[in-house]
């Protein structure tokens, strides 16, 4: 695997792995089992899924396997709560102002 072999040139090269979007017929019992397979032969710190790979038991699973978990394609009010309520505190979005606006009346909400 690509990123294994990185690794081995670059020991203290940290790398993430990005998740594509799954195929239909796949639960999340199987996504959940092919990423944390596929983030331990990468050796990666963390995984990147797509919105709808998440659930609290998919997030849950892959950390207790000492992987971090990170989302793509948050790009509504709805996929950044979800992934707050999740505790993804890493993600990525198309709408950086949106995300800011978010975060800074999350803030505001739990410090009143």
């Amino acid at each position: 695997m690509l990123l294994h072999n990185i690794k081995k040139q670059c020991p203290g090269l940290i790398t993430d792995l990005l998740i594509p979007r799954s195929e239909k017929w796949m639960g999340l019992d199987v996504v959940t089992y092919t990423v944390i397979h596929r983030g331990r032969l990468a050796c990666t710190r963390a995984v990147h899924l797509h919105l709808t790979q998440l659930s609290e038991k998919v997030v849950s699973m892959i950390r207790e396997n000492g992987i971090e978990v990170h989302a793509w394609n948050v790009n509504d009010e709805t996929s950044l709560r979800l992934v707050s309520t999740m505790s993804v505190v890493k993600f990525s979005t198309d709408k950086l102002e949106q995300a800011l606006d978010f975060r800074n009346r999350e803030r505001g909400a739990k410090s009143e």
